[in-house]
């Protein structure tokens, strides 16, 4: 959550208007809608004062942002991750595309393939099991909100995903190892 919906959220649990609670830290009323609307941000001694006042803490108050903060930086690594698995497969492919040429080099683009594929695979885990999501959902919900929450039956979706997974890659392989032996031959 953005600390200026957090901050609306807290003066209106209050039954604060915005008037009062300027009134209180001393700013103006169009500082608070400046705050809550995200168009500026409090300054270090009005957070503490606004801390004070909703008997919370300055962390609780402003971590939701640095949540987001690691989100944005963990949905870039996946990106990047997902990114390099294309590319691994495309290595892989064009490693068989050059074999049926007779080309003693597909076999470097087998092993680059290869090897993108696991470092791609074991970083992406990696990062999964270090923010503990597991389903489409789990990362859905953390890409927007970069909170985790655990889907129910988190199992049996993770194993069926990957089943799916498999069974789409396995089924776009070969459509496409057609399509390569179709214009080979030509």
């Amino acid at each position: 959550m953005k600390i200026g919906q957090r901050l609306q959220d807290l003066r209106q649990k209050n039954g604060a208007s915005q008037e009062m609670v300027a009134n209180k830290i001393h700013v103006s009323r169009q500082t608070i809608s400046n705050w809550e609307n995200e168009h500026s941000i409090p300054d270090l001694q009005s957070l503490l004062l606004l801390a004070d006042l909703y008997s919370t803490t300055l962390d609780e108050l402003v971590r939701g942002d640095l949540d987001m903060l690691d989100a944005k930086k963990v949905i870039k690594q996946m990106v990047w991750y997902t990114v390099g698995l294309l590319v691994s497969v495309i290595f892989v492919y064009l490693g068989f595309y050059l074999l049926t040429f007779g080309k003693y080099w597909s076999v470097a683009s087998y092993l680059t393939g290869f090897a993108l594929f696991a470092y791609f695979t074991y970083k992406f885990f990696k990062l999964q099991k270090q923010k503990n999501v597991w389903t489409i959902a789990e990362i859905r919900y953390y890409m927007k909100t970069g909170k985790i929450r655990k889907s129910k039956n988190r199992k049996r979706k993770v194993i069926f995903e990957s089943l799916f997974g498999a069974l789409l890659g396995a089924i776009i392989g070969v459509v496409l190892m057609f399509i390569l032996l179709h214009f080979m031959r030509f």
